[in-house]
């Protein structure tokens, strides 16, 4: 969930702090009617917590020492990847169905290769306009059949990639024959239509590929002249120049990959990599798994914009000594406290609740009570329990009517018997 809140307490938290914690994120999710708020702890926990978070089958709240975004939080972790020898066509028509900008190439053991985006499909589109670029294109009998959706009906070393000149033939036989002798007939790709005359020449000469366009079909004597020959035959269903520009996008992925782009850790700190990410060709990150070279997800500059800070609930204290690692990147929605105020610097108007109460839990209690909801039985009693002990069972010179007041609220709504469990929390 990208909008969650995280409601933590101080970093040497104690058992009213993380009863706080809890008890005040199921009342903001009962509130919102969402799972939006997530209890967490900024420190490890106190034997007592843990033993009376084990009595009520309460779930420890999880370990979040350093409030920084990292890479992990933010990054797409759906992320779909082209093996090497994929057609950029099949590439680019992804990128299109998909709404992605960017696709990591991985090697065969799925390990980075690099990454490729509109902007390198955009200079391989821009080369199509000098000749000699559009001519000669690495690519394979497979790769171009993939490409042009064609059917293969002879293939020789299908899977081998070569330099192909492509020659659209549009003259003569015997221009065609003259143009052909100016090339290696083996690297030479031709795409004619149903012109027998110019299909035998392609044939008789031995060129490595004829692709026959708009459906056409080779007769059966220039079928068996080209199994005799050794020369590939496609058959493609579209018209020579849609057929051409799909060969000439046959040409593997790796071929236009960024092979130099910077990667990403999922440790790392958002703020470490920002510049990393806007210095990149394609404003993406690919982030890799140290030890296998795997893709585990990818960043873009989208990202970045959408999760510029954590948003946090601070429990049981409000000054920086006592806040977690990080808090200053942070935007504080609220403060729940009972001690003095602290210097906090907030970047944004929050709402702050501080009273001169023995306990923090007796505070959430009234925040139930404020907004007429009740906390569920084992919140009621882990609430109770952050009361008794901070006060240390009501003898402490800080214990307020108030918190007198809360408990017997919060022990009325468990049905437990009062006596029974402040002896079972003194003996924990």
């Amino acid at each position: 969930m990208t909008d969650r809140v995280f409601v933590i307490g101080r970093k040497n938290p104690d058992t009213d702090g993380i009863a706080s914690v809890i008890g005040y994120a199921h009342l903001k999710n009962k509130i919102t009617g969402e799972d939006r708020y997530v209890p967490v702890t900024a420190g490890l926990l106190e034997v007592r917590t843990m033993k009376i978070l084990d009595f009520l089958l309460i779930k420890y709240p999880p370990l979040m020492e350093d409030l920084n975004l990292h890479v992990s939080d933010i990054m797409a972790k759906r992320v779909i990847v082209a093996p090497l020898g994929t057609p950029i066509v099949e590439v680019f028509k992804i990128m299109v169905k998909e709404d992605i900008r960017v696709v990591p190439v991985v090697d065969n053991e799925n390990r980075f290769f690099g990454l490729v985006g509109f902007i390198d499909i955009a200079k391989k589109s821009i080369s199509t306009v000098v000749p000699d670029v559009f001519r000669r294109v690495k690519t394979s009998i497979e790769l171009m059949s993939r490409s042009v959706s064609g059917d293969v009906v002879n293939s020789v070393d299908g899977g081998e990639e070569f330099i192909a000149n492509i020659m659209v033939v549009a003259t003569s036989a015997e221009r065609f024959c003259s143009d052909i002798d100016t090339f290696d007939a083996r690297g030479v790709v031709a795409v004619v239509g149903d012109r027998e005359d110019v299909q035998r020449v392609a044939i008789e000469k031995r060129v490595r590929c004829l692709v026959i366009c708009d459906g056409y079909e080779l007769s059966e004597e220039l079928l068996e002249l080209a199994r005799k020959n050794e020369v590939s035959v496609i058959y493609s269903p579209y018209g020579a120049c849609t057929t051409v520009g799909l060969i000439e996008w046959s040409t593997p992925v790796y071929t236009i990959a960024n092979k130099g782009e910077s990667v990403a850790r999922q440790g790392e700190r958002v703020n470490d990599i920002r510049e990393r990410m806007l210095t990149s060709p394609n404003r993406a990150l690919p982030v890799i798994d140290e030890k296998t070279g795997k893709v585990l997800g990818i960043i873009t500059r989208t990202d970045l914009a959408k999760h510029v800070a954590r948003r946090v609930i601070l429990i049981d204290h409000s000054d920086t000594l006592n806040a977690p690692e990080g808090i200053f990147s942070c935007v504080v929605e609220e403060i729940i406290d009972h001690h003095r105020f602290g210097d906090i610097r907030l970047k944004e108007a929050a709402r702050i609740r501080t009273e001169p109460w023995g306990s923090t839990s007796a505070i959430v209690a009234d925040e139930y009570m404020k907004h007429n909801l009740k906390p569920e039985r084992k919140i009621a009693l882990l609430l109770a329990a952050g009361i008794m002990i901070n006060t240390e069972f009501f003898e402490k010179a800080t214990t307020t009517e108030k918190d007198k007041e809360m408990f017997e609220w919060l022990m009325d709504i468990s049905g437990e018997d009062k006596e029974s469990f402040i002896s079972r929390i003194k003996n924990l």
